[in-house]
């Protein structure tokens, strides 16, 4: 069976001062919104990639408008409030079919900040501020999933790659799969031990699990990494799973060559799926294009400039996004942001301000643009693509390194809390409450002081992603011991009231017509697609969007060109709706269901 991937339906409103081309039709009272798809596109990544992607039925989900986004004044700086107990650290966060956050910690001793049970896994509703922990150890299924990478599916299931633990034990070799819908939790192992692997969806459904090393801990320039003794501690190989029958194939060498000369600031290596099947991969500085030349096998066939900075993988972590993307999408662009001034950074080196754009799809021609610099410079943030396709960063730092420190340190949070950190403490100083937003079309971010800054550091550990509710969720930080979520209405909750949507199918086949109907009082004239999202350790995986070709706006019916991702439609005003969550089913496939 062809893999298949949930969606996360999101209507939002937009302003367009040129909309005729558009098709800016009157949008008051109720209407039903048409989306529609076209089977002209090729096959994509169910994830990742630019076009079309297998998917299929799941359930969807509805939320209450949160009153802060119910104002009719502006509040250009947006706003927060308190998400509340998160009942664990959310060291990884994973946004779930049922609109559900689902976070873990390492596995580790109550006393230090974890949950009662040791282990720590917890299911956050961002609408009831609610939280619900895992049994029986939950993720890990009673072996460390601290320290891997994970991807969601079609079906509503998570899978999680490599863990933290002894060297080829089933903690590191670990695979786990979690199913949403039922709550069952099944494992394995790899072939091999992977230490901050990338796991990234490709258009067949099957996962590539690319790197990481074998050894914890093995990674960057600290005292117990042993850098001259890479043939040992690395693993720079990739393997490839299959969610239809549960295999790994062997592991190969295929990238060997890329992560080998990146080691040691080489793990979580951004990946990106390419329309023609293949993908890049960036890793330290480095950054390569790939053909996909079996079903298990790639090939190496460009190699495209280096960034120009330091190398900005783990711990010298930086931020890195594929930007929204524009009909008929065959120009992809890459965003890299922050991460140290410097090369074998320490806990006292600065972070760095630069920002770097590159186009993927330019071949030979790909070349680094420097944009201007960021309001903060800011190693260990996090990147979310927002509603408006505007890039939210959150969290980190302005000095420091990802990693634990062996000194303690005394937290005293704007919130007036404390906690007094003995052991596992923050290697990042000078904290940034403030967030600060990217601006694709204008190549700018919003200046210091602009945004409303969160009350708690957001450090290593850390992390940030978009709900279906068009805010931000922002938690975890082992380094500071914090169970709390934050969550941030951007300013476009505050442009005027919502469009509501009533029904909308739940799912879809390519070719297939999405009608959603809604009430609204404005115009609706753009469609932004996004990836449902998987975070840690500033790393998205899978994370991609993309605008949508509205092809007609009338009578109160809208029809949109979509490939697949999280649907959201704007208008004048840049009010998002609250989102519902639609599959798209793969080419070939004769069945879709409704809502």
């Amino acid at each position: 069976m062809a893999a298949r991937l949930a969606l996360l339906l999101a209507l939002a409103l937009w302003a367009a001062a040129a909309a005729p081309a558009l098709g800016a039709a009157q949008a008051h009272g109720r209407h039903r919104l048409l989306l529609q798809t076209t089977k002209a596109l090729p096959q994509g990544s169910n994830s990742n990639a630019s076009f079309a992607a297998p998917a299929e039925p799941g359930t969807s989900a509805v939320f209450d408008t949160p009153a802060a986004a119910e104002a009719a004044n502006p509040v250009p700086a947006g706003q927060w409030e308190s998400g509340g107990d998160t009942g664990a650290i959310y060291i990884y966060a994973t946004l779930m079919k049922g609109g559900e956050v689902i976070g873990w910690s390492n596995k580790g001793d109550k006393d230090n900040g974890w949950t009662e049970d040791g282990w720590g896994t917890a299911v956050y509703n961002a609408t009831s501020k609610s939280v619900e922990l895992l049994p029986k150890c939950g993720i890990h299924d009673c072996k460390n999933a601290f320290c891997s990478g994970q991807v969601t599916t079609w079906d509503n299931k998570m899978l999680v790659f490599g863990g933290h633990g002894p060297d080829f034990g089933a903690d590191i070799t670990g695979f786990r799969s979690y199913d949403s819908g039922t709550g069952k939790i099944t494992s394995t192992q790899m072939q091999s031990g992977r230490w901050y692997p990338t796991p990234v969806t490709l258009p067949d459904g099957k996962v590539l699990v690319i790197g990481g090393v074998a050894h914890n801990g093995q990674a960057g320039y600290f005292d117990n990494v042993k850098v001259n003794e890479r043939d040992t501690y690395d693993n720079p190989t990739i393997t490839v799973y299959d969610p239809a029958t549960g295999d790994f194939s062997p592991d190969s060498r295929d990238m060997a060559d890329q992560l080998e000369a990146a080691w040691p600031v080489h793990t979580y290596p951004h990946a990106m799926v390419s329309p023609d099947g293949g993908l890049w991969v960036s890793a330290g500085s480095s950054l390569v294009k790939y053909d996909r030349s079996g079903p298990t096998s790639f090939e190496r066939v460009l190699d495209l400039p280096d960034r120009p900075h330091a190398p900005w993988s783990y711990p010298q972590t930086g931020q890195g996004v594929m930007l929204p993307m524009f009909p008929p999408y065959d120009k992809i662009e890459f965003l890299a942001m922050g991460g140290n001034v410097k090369d074998r950074a320490t806990p006292e080196t600065p972070a760095s301000d630069k920002v770097h754009k590159i186009e993927l799809t330019a071949g030979k021609d790909a070349k680094w643009e420097e944009l201007e610099n960021m309001p903060y410079p800011r190693v260990l943030g996090d990147a979310v693509t927002l509603c408006d396709g505007t890039i939210g960063v959150f969290g980190g730092g302005e000095r420091g390194i990802a990693g634990w420190s062996p000194k303690p340190y005394f937290y005293r949070f704007k919130d007036g809390t404390t906690w007094d950190c003995k052991k596992l403490c923050t290697d990042v100083h000078d904290f940034l409450y403030a967030p600060t937003i990217f601006d694709p079309a204008t190549n700018k971010f919003t200046p210091k002081g602009a945004l409303a800054e969160h009350m708690r550091p957001r450090l290593y550990h850390a992390t940030s992603i978009l709900l279906p509710d068009c805010r931000v969720f922002v938690g975890g930080g082992d380094v500071s011991n914090d169970r709390t979520a934050e969550l941030y209405s951007p300013p476009y909750l505050f442009k005027g009231p919502r469009p509501v949507i009533s029904s909308v199918q739940d799912s879809i086949k390519p070719g297939e017509s999405l009608e959603v109907s809604y009430t609204s009082t404005d115009p609706v004239t753009k469609a932004l697609f996004l990836r449902t999202g998987s975070i840690t350790h500033s790393m998205s995986f899978d994370h991609r969007s993309l605008w949508l070709t509205i092809a007609s706006n009338a009578n109160g019916k809208l029809t949109l060109t979509t490939p697949t991702y999280m649907v959201v439609i704007l208008s004048n005003k840049g009010v998002p709706s609250v989102g519902k969550i639609v599959s798209v089913q793969p080419l070939g496939t004769t069945s879709s269901s409704s809502a």
